[in-house]
């Protein structure tokens, strides 16, 4: 497992490569843009949103970063959402920075499956 960054606070330990695991991860709070607020598709637009807003509040480039993806009319996967995942609810406010939406995300529970390789489409 490579680890390039804090996972957010009470959060478990990533999931060993190719070992499915049951998984419940407490709140945390993420600031996240999707493709409807902002102009193009794709991982670009959605990073630029973010340049400013992890500048302003000091969050590390290596944060932990969650992508969304949405069916396209052709059936395909393409991304429409991106997050970065703040170490701990406490930093700072939650609300609208410009596209930028801060929020707190409830607790849950999912199946991981660990995995690793380059980000490719």
């Amino acid at each position: 497992m490579v680890r390039s960054a804090p996972l957010p606070a009470g959060w478990p330990d990533l999931t060993p490569v190719g070992e499915p695991t049951l998984r419940t991860y407490p709140v945390y709070r993420a600031a996240s843009v999707d493709n409807d607020a902002v102009e193009g598709e794709g991982l670009r637009p959605l990073f630029m949103e973010f340049f400013g807003h992890i500048s302003r509040n000091d969050i590390a480039m290596t944060t932990p970063v969650d992508m969304g993806y949405a069916p396209t009319d052709d059936g395909a996967l393409a991304m429409d959402r991106m997050a970065f995942l703040y170490r701990t609810t406490d930093l700072g406010p939650t609300g609208l920075d410009g596209a930028v939406v801060v929020e707190d995300v409830g607790a849950r529970t999912f199946i991981s499956v660990g995995v690793r390789g380059d980000y490719t489409e």
